[in-house]
């Protein structure tokens, strides 16, 4: 910065209680920095900073008038402190930020100030302020999802091998992940970041970013690479355009997590968020519908308890059972869950009918509890006549006498 640059009249309008500070009243008419300097030396740096610049006692109150400016989002009064030897870097992250104005018009002007910014020679790759999660200004656009500020700080020579941009990479839209794969950032296709140590693969596929998906498969990303949690994407994915790309692009369907998990499993248990077309898919793809996992449970037990949110989750149960789904396999308490749930009843009927054993005693508690117990319990009289029919067919009606609610026993 300039040591003496002219502080513009037009300060005092835009901060208008600038003259009331300590030490200031009779330099209102004050029109060089060097003169306001003298006083602000004495100021605390806190002081300085509130108004959002970076600064030093030593620029004094140029930089607090100039950041005052700033935040009154006066761009023509900006443009006159630039010319006058203001640093752009020192605004550059203040203009980031009103790029991400309500209004369409503000942004507009932010987003031309920025360009602007670059061109005096503001750095791209700038640090965040502490208080950011991003730790440059590309991530900073990348998570805005603001195409045109990408292309514009990556022809101003943005890093984009900065870290945190791979955990921004399976986020953003197609149009700006296009960008940056073309600009250098296929290195980090399959870099693994974050505690969870996932790839973009895993972000996009999670985050519904089918096209995402599609982008990163054909710049080299490995469907096979396993976060923290041993996930691969198919674990993690979350419609069927992304599940159908990672089938088509070689991922080993049978892969298992830490838990001893299927991308089977990982699907039925999301709080009756699994969705139907992908479950078809990984049923058609190969995946072992009857593999347990390390507690010896099969996905049908998961997709028979875990069923609450979605119109077509008892559907699930039935799917399974037409793929060679075995209801008395491992420790499968699928009929127990369906008894104690009216809305169940269509996926109990397929489970009998596919021949699931109304005397299995539920296997996970040693409680003895049977599926005519949790249907009793629940109040489902369909369920308690429908379970009673079958017990009779199999000869069990009188082997043990369900006639006590299990204390404690839940399913």
């Amino acid at each position: 910065m300039n040591s003496t640059p002219e502080l513009p009249q037009d300060a005092w309008k835009c901060h208008p209680h600038l003259g009331e500070l300590p030490g200031l009243e009779a330099k209102r008419g004050s029109t060089t920095a060097e003169e306001l300097q003298e006083t602000a030396r004495t100021w605390r740096r806190a002081s300085i900073s509130t108004a959002g610049a970076e600064a030093t006692e030593g620029e004094g109150i140029f930089v607090f008038a100039f950041a005052a400016v700033v935040q009154s989002r006066q761009y023509e009064l900006v443009r006159v402190y630039l010319d006058n030897g203001a640093d752009p870097n020192s605004v550059l992250w203040s203009m980031l930020l009103a790029t991400n104005s309500r209004s369409r018009w503000a942004n507009t002007q932010a987003q031309e100030l920025v360009r602007e910014l670059l061109e005096r020679g503001a750095n791209p790759n700038r640090p965040a302020p502490l208080h950011s999660s991003h730790n440059s200004p590309l991530s900073f656009a990348m998570a805005r999802n603001n195409a045109e500020l990408v292309r514009m700080l990556l022809d101003h020579g943005a890093d984009v091998t900065a870290a945190t941009i791979e955990q921004e990479l399976g986020r953003t839209g197609p149009e700006i992940l296009s960008l940056l794969l073309q600009n250098g950032a296929k290195s980090l296709v399959n870099e693994q970041f974050g505690k969870q140590q996932e790839t973009a693969l895993h972000r996009a596929a999670a985050l519904f970013r089918h096209e995402a998906v599609g982008i990163l498969l054909a710049h080299g990303a490995n469907p096979n690479l396993r976060n923290s949690n041993g996930d691969t994407p198919l674990h993690l994915v979350s419609n069927a355009e992304a599940a159908r790309l990672l089938l088509d692009a070689g991922t080993n369907v049978k892969a298992v997590n830490n838990l001893g998990e299927t991308a089977l499993h990982s699907q039925m248990a999301t709080d009756g968020y699994a969705n139907k077309d992908v479950v078809a898919l990984l049923l058609g793809g190969g995946i072992p519908v009857n593999y347990l996992n390390q507690s010896g449970v099969p996905a049908l037990d998961y997709a028979a308890k875990y069923r609450d949110s979605l119109d077509d989750a008892t559907e699930l149960v039935p799917l399974l059972l037409r793929h060679g789904a075995d209801p008395n396999v491992g420790n499968c308490n699928a009929l127990h869950h369906t008894a104690k749930h009216q809305s169940d009843f269509p996926a109990l009927r397929a489970l009998l009918r596919h021949g699931a054993s109304t005397a299995t005693s539920k296997r996970d508690s040693n409680l003895g509890v049977l599926p005519l117990d949790c249907a009793c319990e629940a109040g489902n009289l369909d369920a308690v006549f429908e379970i009673t029919m079958a017990m009779v067919g199999e000869g069990n009606m009188f082997s043990r006498m369900a006639v006590q609610p299990a204390v404690g026993g839940k399913v």
